[in-house]
């Protein structure tokens, strides 16, 4: 196996996490070897009391389960991790346990590394609110060819991991962020705020729970279920109750919630094909009468006199999962038009293409206004569709996979879906949704 140390193979690095345990026996074996070889290998004066032995133990098992699921990834055989001990704070076992592992596998030949490091900032000195140092990379971490030859001499290929490895259910199941911040134009990511328990969160937390348990209960072929944690947003807005954002993210990296739509229907569900039902133009869907406005009754709700149809529903997507109007198209949504041949500097501007919008929908020109934002329409359309979810398993027995504005359920029970989603929609909401079935095509 080639490490390749180029810029692309680095910056595609999947994050390393800790969700992977073993299941094999192969896989026991192989960890166990490689728990005695680091053991040897230490120089502790005492050792480890047992509940300290029981989580160094977890840590290998999950750092070699994500090492050779990187192994088996194409784009990069790479993964990071930041070794700053706040970014443990959710993890099951700490800092030091970590670093303890990963030098002594390194020392061990057994990983290679590439520290990371931020980026210091020329231009802080005498700049007010700057920073010395912009966010830069975590270190890299990538197994080595002793390490894959080892994983082969214990009969386990890198593409077979989930033969030979689980993936634990999350600990942490409701996750609140604040407020985005920006640099520019770049959204910066930030860490999850903490929270007092409530009957509330209990609730939210149990919601949860159930989903997962059955989930996990079922067989998903073509992808893989890494479990959900329901993430709000907007935690430190004035007015938060738990009820912006809260969408269901799978956690971890790999999961089906990242595949092609296209690979996503090659999926099976208990060994039967799968069928994905989309919502159409939800925000807009449940946005519109919030302002004075209604869908056409028929027809494609992003047919726009004079406008491509994905040129419209980008346009939408951006401003709704914005406070206002862009003032030109946001990076994100102008690439992805040009990968679909589309060049927005010939006539397609954001303002144009706004001005075009809003005689199709005036009421639209009230959204900046409004009393309503991204993260409030998030939440209602992530209630509607997890209520629908909660339907189809307690009612039909009928395992259905979110996917944030479509469900993923089998096709036997594409129908039920469809019914359970548009009364779901009509109960919480009381607007009328509109949804598409989408099957992978034969042959």
């Amino acid at each position: 196996m080639t490490v390749s140390n180029d810029f692309e193979s680095i910056s595609n690095a999947r994050m390393l996490t800790f969700d992977l345990r073993c299941k094999s026996e192969q896989s026991r074996q192989l960890a166990g070897y490689l728990i005695f070889q680091i053991n040897n290998y230490e120089t502790r004066k005492r050792k480890r009391q047992k509940v300290a032995q029981a989580s160094f133990e977890m840590c290998v098992e999950a750092v070699l389960g994500c090492l050779i699921k990187a192994a088996a990834n194409e784009a990069s055989h790479w993964v990071y991790r930041s070794l700053h001990r706040q970014s443990f704070s959710e993890a099951v076992f700490g800092a030091d346990t970590f670093i303890a592992v990963i030098r002594s596998l390194e020392s061990l030949g057994f990983v290679m590394s590439r520290k990371g490091g931020n980026v210091r900032n020329p231009f802080a000195e005498g700049s007010e609110g700057a920073t010395a140092y912009n966010p830069g990379l975590a270190t890299r971490f990538a197994a080595t060819d002793k390490l894959v030859a080892l994983c082969y001499a214990h009969e386990i290929e890198p593409n077979d991991l989930y033969e030979h490895f689980y993936v634990t259910k999350p600990e942490s199941l409701i996750v609140l962020r604040p407020s985005s911040r920006r640099a520019g134009r770049a959204k910066i990511k930030q860490r999850s705020m903490k929270f007092e328990a409530s009957e509330h969160t209990k609730m939210l937390e149990k919601r949860v729970s159930e989903l997962n348990d059955y989930l996990f209960e079922q067989r998903l072929e073509g992808g893989i279920f890494t479990g959900y944690q329901r993430i709000f947003n907007e935690g430190d807005h004035p007015q938060f109750n738990w009820d912006r954002g809260g969408r269901l993210y799978c956690v971890g990296e790999g999961h089906y919630q990242l595949l092609k739509k296209a690979e996503r229907l090659k999926m099976k569900i208990n060994g039967e094909p799968v069928a994905e039902i989309d919502i159409n133009a939800s925000y807009l869907t449940i946005v519109l009468p919030q302002l004075g406005g209604e869908l056409p009754a028929r027809g494609d709700i992003y047919a726009v006199d004079g406008l491509p149809r994905e040129v419209v529903k980008a346009w939408i997507t951006a401003t709704l999962g914005f406070e206002g109007f862009h003032e030109r198209w946001p990076v994100g949504q102008n690439a992805e038009l040009k990968k679909r041949g589309i060049d927005t500097s010939r006539g397609l501007s954001m303002k144009a293409v706004e001005e075009k919008v809003l005689d199709a929908y005036p009421e639209l020109a009230n959204w900046p206004t409004s009393s309503l934002n991204w993260s409030q329409l998030m939440f209602m359309e992530s209630e509607a569709v997890q209520t629908s979810i909660s339907h189809l398993r307690k009612v039909y027995g009928a395992p259905a996979y979110s996917v944030h504005d479509s469900i993923i359920v089998r096709q036997c029970d594409a129908d039920k879906a469809v019914d359970s989603l548009k009364r779901s929609y009509k109960a919480r909401l009381h607007v009328d949704c509109r949804v598409e079935i989408s099957k992978a095509q034969e042959g």
